[in-house]
């Protein structure tokens, strides 16, 4: 048993806005699926039901891949390896993946008017904000995608060189995509920061030095 974790960026809510990252992860569970195994133990059968890095380590059969170029083999792929080895046994890959992409857009849209009340009364500045999602997809035996759940700011912890190169281009693409930029030092130190704390009368923070 595999499953995917896909990247979907919501930049807007009204309009309603959102991209999805084409790399991802393939995750396996590092028990083979069986009708049989199923009804064994608690203990075995979380190996065979559930594929969490964090649960999987923790079994023998966990096979840790230590660098990039390990990616489509061990217990962890990235996206384009599975996509890679599922056109290599004459699978069409990209009729899977346009049905993810209908699921991604279809879950967004169907939490459209909650998220749209919700920011309404607790974000005052829309433009400002973003959220990640990580949506979790199963890939059945006969190829059809089904989504198991919606993660919202899912983690970003890397816990292999695979993980770094997947995150570390999903970090960059996503704050290019959003428009933030390096936080320039120099133009910091240039300003005032200074707050006031009611309860005592005192101001303190960081108060820039008078032009010579």
């Amino acid at each position: 048993k595999f499953d995917l974790r896909i990247y979907v960026a919501l930049t807007s809510v009204n309009p309603l806005r959102l991209y999805i990252y084409e790399e991802g992860l393939t995750r396996f569970a590092t028990c083979k699926y069986s009708e049989e195994g199923a009804a064994g133990s608690r203990k075995a059968t979380k190996f065979m039901h559930l594929t969490n890095f964090s649960v999987n380590k923790k079994n023998i059969n966990f096979v840790k891949t230590n660098n990039a170029e390990e990616d489509g083999q061990g217990s962890k792929w990235s996206l384009s390896a599975l996509r890679n080895a599922l056109r290599a046994q004459g699978i069409d890959d990209t009729a899977i993946w346009k049905k993810i992409e209908d699921i991604c857009i279809k879950t967004v849209i169907s939490a459209e008017p909650a998220m749209f009340q919700a920011f309404k009364q607790s974000v005052p500045h829309r433009d400002n904000c973003f959220e990640l999602l990580g949506f979790d997809i199963l890939i059945d035996s006969a190829l059809e995608p089904w989504l198991i759940e919606v993660n919202l700011s899912c983690s970003l912890g890397c816990d292999s060189a695979l993980d770094q190169r997947v995150k570390a281009s999903l970090v960059a693409d996503l704050l290019t995509l959003t428009g933030i930029t390096p936080l320039d030092k120099r133009k910091q130190g240039a300003e005032a920061t200074v707050f006031k704390n009611p309860q005592i009368g005192m101001y303190y923070g960081k108060v820039p030095h008078p032009a010579s």
